[in-house]
């Protein structure tokens, strides 16, 4: 029987594929130095530069993460990758080997991150650089190439940034992200739509703000900011007796140094200890203060998000990430699963996300679930900071 093309891939991370390449690549720059009839003449200085892009290939493994995250946020910082493998080249004669391989490493992230797109403006920016070496800093050099041999050298990159994208489709299986190329966004639809168009939406529409929107007595852990993850456990579980497919998959201390990064951390640790998913949890930005409300929404979207992840995506990993930018915060839970397999979130008999919706809306919020061209689904949730 013949596989699904989704199975056939690897599920490789973008970031593991980013640093993987450069070890190769230095690996080959250092075969090329220590082959008999290599030069001698340049092997100090090679040798020392060889030293330097080890040590920040060291660096480059431990940040790649990271670094592929900060990437999805500010592309622009891909043109100082662009330009620090064209300062590798410069700094050897702009001669191919055996830097150029090491060098072409600055476009495995573009290829992979925006697509096509990303592949040709990266490619070709690496060109213009590498022309730019080859016709100031290094004219002897320019000089000696044969027409064939520029030809050559112009196409490399080009063929390069060519086979990362076909390989991005074969071997890496990344979660779609907002800034992954044209992805499909299961929002949901404005206006009276969103509400539900049939009487049975909308009354189950409005059992899900009420449960949302329950008064806090003042016993309720809830009501203490620091305790909304115990809020959530002890509420879902000790009112509303979900299917056990719903039930709470963590539970959390109620003690009051804890904040809504720990609370993902726990529920993160929680997860991954029930379903075998690799959890990762991080959380960016200056921190701030957060109203209960808010916290219970957030954290709220982040339990169903992994229990979606947990009974459908079939994922290896998930990102969990808390970003505080300076008028909002955002919720990022991010799998590598197989994505929306019927197109939406909105199915008919899952209330969840849709009441996570309407609550978040109602503290002027946005819900958006977007899927990645190569499978994998992105759960973004927004709350303004401005009436902290």
């Amino acid at each position: 029987m013949k596989r699904p093309a989704a199975q056939w891939r690897l599920p490789v991370s973008d970031h593991v594929a980013f640093f993987s390449y450069r070890w190769l690549a230095w690996a080959l720059a250092a075969l090329t130095l220590t082959w008999p009839g290599a030069a001698t003449a340049t092997l100090p200085r090679n040798a020392g530069l060889l030293l330097l892009l080890g040590v920040i290939n060291v660096l480059v493994t431990a940040l790649a993460q990271g670094y592929v995250r900060l990437l999805r946020q500010r592309p622009l910082l891909l043109l100082l990758d662009l330009v620090g493998g064209a300062a590798v080249l410069w700094l050897s004669d702009s001669h191919a080997l055996p830097f150029l391989p090491y060098a072409l490493g600055a476009l495995v992230l573009p290829a992979l991150a925006f697509g096509w797109r990303g592949a040709l403006l990266s490619a070709l920016s690496f060109i213009g650089l590498d022309v730019l070496g080859l016709t100031l800093f290094n004219p002897a050099t320019g000089a000696a190439l044969s027409s064939g041999a520029l030809i050559v050298r112009v196409l490399t990159p080009l063929l390069t940034a060519g086979a990362w994208l076909v390989l991005g489709r074969v071997l890496v299986r990344e979660a779609g992200a907002g800034a992954w190329p044209r992805p499909r966004v299961a929002d949901p639809p404005q206006g009276g739509a969103a509400r539900g168009s049939r009487p049975a939406e909308r009354a189950g529409a409005a059992l899900a703000r009420a449960e949302l929107k329950r008064p806090l007595s003042p016993g309720d852990p809830a009501a203490n900011p620091r305790s909304a993850a115990s809020a959530i456990a002890t509420r879902t579980a000790a009112e509303h007796h979900p299917a056990p497919s719903r039930r709470v998959v963590y539970d959390l201390p109620p003690t009051p140094a804890i904040t809504l990064a720990a609370a993902l951390e726990q529920l993160g640790r929680s997860v991954a200890r029930q379903s075998g998913l690799e959890v990762h949890v991080t959380c960016s930005g200056p921190i701030r203060p957060l109203h209960a409300a808010q916290q219970t929404v957030l954290l709220r979207t982040a339990q169903e998000a992994l229990q979606n992840v947990q009974q459908h995506a079939r994922a290896h990993m998930v990102q969990v990430d808390l970003c505080f930018e300076p008028h909002t915060v955002l919720l990022t839970v991010q799998d590598d699963g197989v994505g929306l397999l019927d197109g939406t979130y909105e199915r008919p008999g899952l209330h969840a996300l849709r009441a996570v919706r309407y609550r978040l809306a109602e503290l002027d919020g946005q819900l958006s679930v977007v899927e990645g061209e190569t499978g994998g689904v992105t759960v973004r949730a927004m709350l303004p900071l401005d009436a902290v």
